[in-house]
């Protein structure tokens, strides 16, 4: 029983700090804006496009990865997320113009998305339903303190090593999260189910015409958007405009 308890617990380590990676994905970049402009020789859109197209990559493979893991099992999707995203992570680093930097952000989406698909599955497949919520609420935590400590993070990176400096530290974190998947986590999902494409294209469309899940989708897009815009808009303002540097934003 201890030994169960204690392996529960390295399972939620890793899976908050999976939430915490995620969380990092648009807020750590931040405070590099102005100077990727001034790297690229762009408009301020181009580097304020590339901080955000990471959430279409996130968006759009969160369906396919969720049921990759229902066919296959979550560690293989998983494994492969984290790969995606150290690699892209590692190919951003020496990205020579923006464009390729856009690419490269929306595969680290995709890699990310992982995360969000396949904590919450991990989830629900190690702990039982009665202590779900508690151990949610731990994910929940770690993935808000993200968009809280990534900013402060990221100034100081950009100030002494410059905007490359971040996708290095992203590089560690997703290594860290792989070493555990490959070396110590075991499968969870011991219910594989056969993949059936009119039968999840019935799902997915059931889901996204439930019109409480569509509302409150819909209220959570708005409501996240906002950040967003701060995110993209205030670092030129600050730094730009105010003439203060990214450790004070």
């Amino acid at each position: 029983m201890q030994t169960k308890q204690n392996s529960h617990k390295i399972l939620l380590t890793m899976l908050m700090g999976a939430a915490l990676l995620a969380g990092f994905g648009v807020d750590f970049y931040a405070p590099s804006l102005p100077a990727m402009a001034r790297y690229f020789q762009v408009p301020n859109f181009y580097t304020q496009l590339a901080l955000a197209i990471y959430l279409l990559g996130y968006a759009l493979a969160q369906p396919i990865i969720g049921t990759c893991s229902d066919c296959f099992g979550r560690k293989y999707p998983f494994v492969a997320g984290m790969t995606l995203y150290s690699v892209a992570s590692i190919a951003a680093m020496f990205a020579h113009s923006i464009i390729f930097l856009m690419v490269m952000r929306v595969l680290q989406g995709v890699g990310a998305a992982a995360v969000g698909v396949l904590n919450k599955a991990i989830l629900t497949d190690s702990f039982p339903p009665e202590e779900l919520p508690k151990f949610a609420t731990y994910l929940a935590m770690s993935w808000s303190i993200g968009p809280i400590i990534a900013p402060a993070i990221g100034g100081y990176l950009q100030h002494y090593l410059g905007w490359q400096s971040l996708f290095a530290f992203q590089v560690l974190q997703a290594a860290i999260i792989l070493a555990f998947l490959l070396i110590a986590f075991v499968e969870t999902n011991h219910q594989l189910k056969t993949y059936v494409f009119q039968q999840v294209k019935n799902t997915y469309l059931a889901i996204v015409k439930h019109k409480i899940f569509f509302g409150s989708m819909l209220c959570m897009a708005l409501m996240y958007s906002m950040m967003i815009t701060f995110n993209v808009i205030s670092p030129f303002l600050i730094q730009n405009d105010l003439h203060y540097s990214c450790l004070l934003y």
